[in-house]
């Protein structure tokens, strides 16, 4: 009985250390950039979705929030950001599906949103007010696991 308790915690413990999650230490393709190139938007087609389910990762944002929806393990972009003006930074994902935001800043705080962009009921939108200079993580990803076409759009104000 003891062995079989052992032998089902071991499996327990190795499926769940096996499991992907976004990871802040993987990159994705670079975006540098500064406030006021931003303050005409960007935007960067890519393809929302991965295979984690961030909802298994124990991530908190700063807010409490426990995100939900699925993303790649690495960061979609890395968004290096230059503060050369006291400009908000906004971050919108454009998709034909359900998509989710996940961001992850210099500091190590998380960000997430899921339906807040006003051009869909279905999209996902960001303001970050009084963004600090830094690396900033971004994952798009999708509310379930299939995956679509999508844009980042990144501008400030």
């Amino acid at each position: 009985m003891l062995k079989t308790l052992l032998a089902t915690a071991a499996m327990t413990f190795i499926a769940g250390a096996a499991y992907a999650c976004p990871n802040i230490g993987f990159s994705g393709p670079t975006i540098n950039a500064s406030a006021t190139q931003l303050y005409s938007a960007q935007n960067y087609n890519v393809t929302a979705g991965g295979s984690s389910d961030v909802s298994r990762c124990g991530i908190r944002t700063y807010n409490g929030v426990s995100p939900t929806g699925w993303v790649a393990q690495s960061p979609d972009f890395e968004l290096n950001y230059y503060k050369d003006a006291n400009y908000s930074l906004e971050l919108r994902v454009v998709s034909n599906c359900d998509s989710v935001l996940l961001i992850n800043d210099g500091d190590g705080d998380w960000f997430f949103d899921d339906d807040s962009n006003g051009s869909s009921a279905n999209d996902a939108l960001l303001h970050i007010n009084n963004p600090a200079s830094g690396t900033y993580d971004i994952w798009i990803g999708t509310y379930g696991p299939q995956t679509c076409a999508a844009q980042l759009q990144i501008e400030t104000f």
